[in-house]
């Protein structure tokens, strides 16, 4: 989408708007089968990727959503 008083380009939403949430699907090791994180950030998907390469980022504003990763994976 291209804003036309300024024209460039912008994209995503207000975090505020709570209809509109982004999908996150992971697969492969130290990621759970069939399981549903109801509410994550944006911020939370790069400490997560994080903890599954085995290292913590600990000055991150988000977390890792350990409800999503085997209790075999620890930073």
């Amino acid at each position: 989408k291209v804003q036309a008083e300024t024209g460039y380009a912008v994209q995503g939403y207000l975090p505020q708007r709570l209809e509109v949430r982004p999908v996150l699907i992971a697969s492969g090791r130290g990621v759970k089968t069939k399981t549903n994180v109801e509410y994550a950030r944006l911020v939370d998907v790069a400490p997560t990727v994080a903890r599954l390469l085995g290292f913590e980022m600990r000055v991150a504003r988000g977390h890792a959503l350990t409800t999503m990763l085997e209790q075999t994976v620890q930073p």
